[in-house]
């Protein structure tokens, strides 16, 4: 197992407990707030597909099919 192996296997499990901080600090008694939320989620998930595009236009690399013996 290579490094980028751990760390892709580490990816999904921290996101998904980051998700339920963020969840669990929402506190819906305040509305006018709701808006916001809506907006700053919207804006990190726009910001993680360009991060994403922007890495692989970066750094391309050959389909995983030409590694193979």
């Amino acid at each position: 197992m290579t490094t980028l192996d751990l760390l892709a296997g580490m990816a999904l499990p921290v996101m998904l407990l980051l998700l339920g901080k963020s969840i669990a600090g929402i506190d819906v008694r305040q509305l006018e707030r709701v808006g916001r939320i809506l907006v700053l989620s919207s804006a990190r998930i726009v910001i993680g597909i360009a991060s994403a595009a922007l890495v692989i236009w970066l750094w391309p690399m050959p389909p995983p099919w030409y590694n193979t013996p």
